[in-house]
């Protein structure tokens, strides 16, 4: 579909903003209003819209900030104890605990990475994770799950959204929460959470096309990020 509106602009309705084409306002894909509790955030969908040209294709995928909100609004304002159920399995099975039991570089590679992330976390997170060399599931103390789960609940829907597509992506919730708390910056991030992809391109070269996608992702998650730091 091509741009078929000549204006966006921002609107208000009671105490939420709302994003309008030529004075009419948007919904999301399960017909709800898409509504922001932040005009920052607002103005991020607004420009995102008016960066399509006229005539131009307006092509969904594309759209982050306005799939961002819609997640929130169709997804996870009804579902939040399940998201949040999500989140925090993540936290137990952080990938940051799981290391390799066979190659010595890479396991120093991981060590590296991840152990100052690891104190990090038992020191400012109250996140007492213990790591493994196994490949099955290590349990956790449930200290790490009400930690995880104390921060969700400091996370507004908007930001919980982040949150989720963050941890989604990187598979740890600790390297998700470094960023969204300012401790680590997000290239660190995704360099922490690809060390095993990182050690079999030395090994056996770069695969174009998985760099290809993941240079998408990270893209993507960059915009996650500053729609995180707009609420």
């Amino acid at each position: 579909m091509k741009r078929f509106y000549k204006t966006v602009s921002v609107g208000k309705d009671k105490r939420d903003y709302v994003i309008l084409l030529d004075g009419k306002q948007i919904k999301t894909p399960a017909g709800n209003i898409l509504r922001l509790s932040s005009k920052k955030t607002a103005d991020l969908i607004v420009n995102e819209w008016n960066d399509i040209a006229e005539n131009e294709n307006i092509n969904p995928q594309d759209m982050n900030y306005t799939n961002l909100a819609s997640t929130t609004i169709d997804k996870i304002i009804p579902n939040r104890n399940e998201i949040v159920e999500n989140i925090c399995s993540y936290a137990m099975n952080d990938l940051i605990c799981y290391r390799n039991n066979e190659t010595k570089t890479l396991q120093k590679m991981q060590s590296d990475s991840w152990d100052s992330e690891l104190e990090w976390a038992r020191k400012e997170l109250n996140m007492p994770l213990v790591t493994t060399d196994s490949i099955m599931p290590v349990n956790q103390d449930i200290q790490v799950y009400k930690s995880a789960n104390k921060i969700c609940d400091k996370c507004c829907d908007y930001q919980l959204t982040a949150l989720a597509d963050l941890v989604g992506n990187l598979g740890s919730f600790v390297l998700s929460w470094g960023v969204l708390s300012d401790k680590l910056d997000f290239d660190s991030a995704w360099e922490k959470s690809h060390i095993d992809e990182s050690y079999q391109n030395q090994v056996w070269g770069v695969d174009d096309e998985r760099l290809k996608s993941q240079k998408i992702i990270k893209q993507n998650l960059y915009k996650t990020i500053k729609f995180y730091k707009t609420i």
